[in-house]
């Protein structure tokens, strides 16, 4: 929690506190049967009512920060890419996280061993809303061979749009795609198979080619007898 946000919580409960002390002490040195006491009971009150009030606001106005802060979120991904599995990063807050980088507790390594690292040298410059930044970590069949579990864990440190550091522990895991349904639609099985359809027209082309060469060689081969 945020020293400014701790400073009014513990700013309210003081108040709230010193109130209550107060009424204690009127209603012991004047007595109960004194308006002055009840009076200064009213008064309490009314200052109890105000820090009530006060602290629902305060709550109120921290979530509406929340909902504006950037909100970094790590996974293991084996579904968008067909046969791939991926470590994935995206921001899905509604401003951009600066400086982002990753320390590991219980390391995320790539198919050939490779801990998990994001951006330059272990540091993400920049992260907008709705974007992500995504790392091979291999095959995804080999991947689930190499690891006996997949569960890792680490702190996120990064910067929200003031400069203020944030941070915040994560555990990523795939275990529960292990033994389920890699892909339950077509789309990414077609889309690879798709992009095999160059490759293909580049060999029937020189197929094409070859055999046309071959042709007029052996038309001026025939031509001359």
């Amino acid at each position: 929690m945020r020293i400014e946000r701790r400073l009014t919580r513990w700013g309210l409960l003081a108040s709230a506190t010193i109130a209550i002390a107060v009424a204690g002490v009127s209603l012991r040195e004047v007595g109960a049967r004194n308006p002055d006491a009840w009076a200064t009971l009213a008064a309490v009150l009314a200052v109890i009512a105000a820090v009530i009030s006060a602290w629902t606001t305060q709550r109120v106005t921290e979530l509406q920060e929340d909902a504006l802060e950037p909100n970094p979120q790590p996974s293991i991904d084996v579904r968008s890419r067909y046969g791939l599995a991926q470590f994935r990063l995206t921001n899905k807050g509604q401003t951009a996280a600066h400086d982002l980088i990753i320390t590991w507790k219980v390391p995320l390594r790539t198919v050939g061993g490779d801990i998990v690292s994001i951006g330059d040298g272990g540091k993400l410059a920049v992260l907008v809303p709705g974007d992500s930044v995504s790392v091979a970590l291999g095959e995804t069949t080999q991947f689930f061979k190499s690891y006996s579990t997949t569960t890792c864990s680490g702190v996120l440190q990064f910067n929200n749009a003031s400069g203020d550091a944030l941070g915040r522990e994560f555990i990523v895991s795939a275990e529960h795609e292990r033994s389920a349904l890699q892909h339950d639609r077509e789309e990414p099985k077609t889309h690879y198979e798709l992009q095999k359809i160059p490759a293909a027209l580049d060999k029937i082309s020189d197929e094409i080619a070859s055999l046309r060469s071959d042709l007029a060689t052996k038309t001026s081969s025939i031509e001359r007898l």
